[in-house]
């Protein structure tokens, strides 16, 4: 069969793209249908150029989610279910993508060649978009930077990732809804420390805002120092920015935490020739984490996401914690009427921070004063609204209270029962477990571990 012509390129001369690699991917696909499962872990409908190949590919994609077979027949009947077979230039199309295709074998290496183009092109615009934020004096440069950062991770990603193809969801749906019927008992996120809590919350999930709230003095920031270490200790990528302990703090709490040394050796250096042992062991183990702290004032949530996107831009961000929400700043960039708005600012692009990055955030949030005018001092959803719309962008809020708080003072070496009851969580059930605070070594345990 005679060779077509290339097709225009829709986007200009220079956009780079492949014709060659485009027709043999295709063509490859049809002739090794056990190709199309390969292809599909890198490559997308949206890389292709010429856009009857998208067509063609997309059409692929669906068989193959259905786990039909791939071929002539059945590719040609799919783009007619979908009202694209004269787009793509009916079975004479088809037939010519069989014979351009110089070895099916080689298959694979002609899609790395359509998604390697695919990504220059995405390239090319972001530098455009560079160049047009670079010259935008409304702007300041904090802001440029910022969203510099943003459009190059977006360039980074398939093309097609801002927008979801339902075969691809369905696809994905069905591999996890397998692997949950075949694991009963699997997280489905990163796991806390507190069994308990992972039999309610499945883990710490990608994409999901968690708020572990309550009054001072109620283990927030213990908590949140407790899962970082726990996560960092088990090969997780953690960014914990503080607002309210300077970075030898954080440190004395998760030395403590690790070493089982009481924290008030550590902040005075009166060491036991053991503890000193075990703080020079801990020590030497935790410089392998894979752990930034930050403990910049004041730190606004566009810093605070830049940061994260560096680290995850490095391959090295897995969870990120802040403690707490009403410490940060809203920036300057914003532009809000009142604190309230401006705390509901931050815990927007907390919760989008989430999902960009696919990454569970830990954010602890101070609960109001009103508590503490009540007989009984159980937090609610209800003093949570007060501070801005935490409880909405929440996926999960996570209240504590400890008695030995209110009614009698708290002995150091004892582990101190602390009530966490979920109050809310978005497509999960709620309720209450008690883990225990251990104020010696700062840090939370199961209650069933009897430690002092």
């Amino acid at each position: 069969m005679m060779t077509q012509p290339p097709e225009p390129p829709p986007m200009g001369q220079l956009a780079p793209y492949s014709q060659e690699a485009e027709e043999a991917t295709l063509g490859a696909c049809i002739v090794n249908p056990e190709l199309v499962q390969v292809v599909r872990a890198f490559l997308h409908a949206d890389d292709f150029y010429i856009l009857r190949h998208g067509y063609i590919f997309d059409a692929m994609s669906r068989l193959a989610v259905r786990s039909e077979t791939v071929d002539f027949i059945t590719v040609q009947e799919e783009l007619r279910t979908l009202n694209r077979i004269d787009d793509v230039g009916g079975m004479a199309y088809l037939l010519h993508l069989v014979n351009q295709t110089p070895d099916s074998m080689h298959g694979e290496s002609y899609a790395r060649l359509v998604e390697k183009t695919a990504r220059r092109r995405r390239y090319m615009i972001y530098a455009d978009e560079v160049k047009a934020l670079a010259l935008d004096e409304q702007l300041s440069t904090d802001k440029v930077e910022i969203e510099i950062e943003q459009r190059l991770i977006s360039a980074q990603r398939s093309s097609d990732s801002q927008l979801t193809n339902i075969v691809g969801a369905l696809d994905r749906h069905m591999i996890r809804t397998e692997d949950m019927v075949q694991n009963p008992r699997k997280l489905l996120g990163i796991p806390s420390v507190i069994p308990d809590m992972n039999n309610l919350l499945k883990g710490y999930r990608p994409g999901k805002l968690y708020v572990p709230a309550g009054r001072p003095g109620m283990g927030k920031s213990t908590w949140l120092l407790t899962e970082a270490g726990n996560a960092a200790a088990h090969g997780k990528g953690v960014l914990f920015c503080t607002l309210e302990m300077p970075e030898e703090e954080v440190m004395d709490n998760l030395i403590a935490q690790q070493s089982d040394v009481p924290i008030d050796h550590i902040e005075s250096g009166d060491f036991s020739p053991h503890e000193w042992q075990k703080y020079v062991e801990t020590t030497g183990k935790m410089a392998n984490w894979r752990m930034s702290i930050c403990d910049q004032a004041g730190v606004t949530p566009l810093e605070l996401r830049a940061m994260a996107r560096k680290m995850h831009a490095r391959g090295g961000l897995d969870m990120v914690f802040v403690d707490y929400i009403q410490l940060m700043s809203g920036g300057r960039e914003s532009k809000y009427d009142n604190r309230d708005q401006e705390i509901g600012y931050i815990s927007r692009t907390l919760k989008g921070m989430a999902k960009e990055l696919h990454v569970p955030v830990i954010a602890a949030a101070q609960l109001s004063r009103k508590v503490e005018d009540r007989m009984d001092k159980h937090p609610m959803l209800s003093d949570l609204r007060e501070s801005g719309n935490i409880e909405n962008d929440a996926d999960v809020v996570m209240f504590f209270y400890r008695d030995d708080y209110y009614n009698k003072p708290a002995i150091p070496n004892v582990i101190s029962p602390t009530e966490i009851s979920i109050g809310k969580h978005r497509g999960g059930r709620t309720g209450m477990i008690t883990a225990g605070f251990h104020g010696a070594v700062k840090r939370f345990v199961p209650l069933q571990r009897q430690e002092v």
